[in-house]
């Protein structure tokens, strides 16, 4: 998943997918998923066993994922990370 005016963000993801053979969801952060997601993650959720979403700038929010979880967990339901952030490097 990736915000789609999110460019360098757009690029990393491609790079990701090609790795792994997955495709990529370009998500508005603001208009959340489309009907069209929204009906290929429900049928695609027996495949799917991990969303990657490249989103470094935080525009796609915690209920759009909430609602990706949702939509491709089964019974149990499903788990989420981050990775951690640090302070930017100072010099001097």
């Amino acid at each position: 998943m990736v915000e789609p005016s999110a460019k360098v963000d757009y690029a990393i993801a491609s790079g990701l997918a090609s790795d792994v053979g997955t495709p990529v969801l370009r998500v508005d952060g603001a208009a959340g998923l489309t009907p069209v997601q929204r009906d290929y993650l429900t049928l695609s959720a027996a495949s799917i066993s991990t969303v990657l979403i490249v989103d470094p700038s935080g525009k796609i929010s915690a209920d759009v994922e909430k609602q990706i979880g949702q939509l491709i967990s089964g019974p149990l339901g499903y788990a989420t990370s981050s990775n951690p952030t640090v302070p930017p490097l100072t010099v001097g």
